[in-house]
C-alpha cells in the first residue's frame, strides 16, 4: 500500500502546474466545496473527539486533515489557493449552517454523535459522486475517487460504532 502511495505521489509531482482556467467553473468550485466539506468533517470529529473522548472521531479527524491536504494540492497544482477558516468557521454559508445544526445535534449523546459521523459521511459519498459524474480532469477524479473511498471507510467505521451491520458502498 505504502509503495502504491509512493508511486501516484511521484507520478502526480511529475505532472506540470495547470492553470485554473484549464478547470471549468463548477471544478473550480467543486474543489472549494470539497476542501471545505473536508474540513466540516474535521472539524466536527475533532470537536466530538475532545467531547467524547472516542478514539474513533480522532482517528478519522487526522484522515480529514490528509483529505484538506490532497484538496489544496490538488487546488495549487491549478494555481487555486482557498483560505482556512477558524475550527468552525465556513466560507460557504450552506456549510456553516450545516456545522452549526450537526454541532447541535451531535453535543446531545454520544450515539446523536455517531449519527451526525453517519450523516458527515454519507453527504460526503454524495456531492463527491455528484462531482465526479461530470466528467473532472484525470487528476481530479484521481483525488476525489481517493476521498469517496475514504468516506466509505469512516462510514464503515461509524457503522461499527453504532452496531449497523450494512455495507457502506
Amino acid at each position: 500500500m505504502k509503495r502504491l502511495l509512493i508511486i501516484t505521489v511521484f507520478f502526480f509531482s511529475a505532472i506540470l502546474i495547470l492553470p485554473a482556467s484549464e478547470l471549468s467553473e463548477n471544478a473550480i468550485n467543486g474543489l472549494q466545496y470539497m476542501f471545505e466539506e473536508e474540513k466540516l468533517a474535521r472539524d466536527i470529529y475533532t470537536t466530538f473527539g475532545d467531547i467524547w473522548d472516542l478514539r474513533v472521531f480522532q482517528n478519522i479527524s487526522r484522515a480529514e486533515e490528509r483529505h484538506m491536504s490532497m484538496v489544496e494540492d490538488l487546488s495549487a497544482d491549478y494555481g487555486l489557493v482557498f483560505t482556512e477558516e477558524a475550527s468552525g468557521d465556513f466560507s460557504i454559508p450552506e456549510l456553516q449552517d450545516l456545522y452549526n445544526s450537526l454541532f447541535e445535534s451531535g453535543s446531545v449523546s454520544l450515539e446523536d454523535a455517531l449519527e451526525v459521523g453517519r450523516l458527515v459521511e454519507i453527504t460526503d459519498i454524495d456531492d463527491l459522486d455528484r462531482f465526479l459524474s461530470v466528467n473532472p480532469p484525470d487528476d481530479y477524479r484521481f483525488i476525489f475517487e481517493n476521498l469517496r473511498q475514504g468516506s466509505v471507510h469512516h462510514l464503515e467505521a461509524f457503522n461499527r460504532q453504532l452496531g449497523y451491520r450494512e455495507s457502506a458502498e
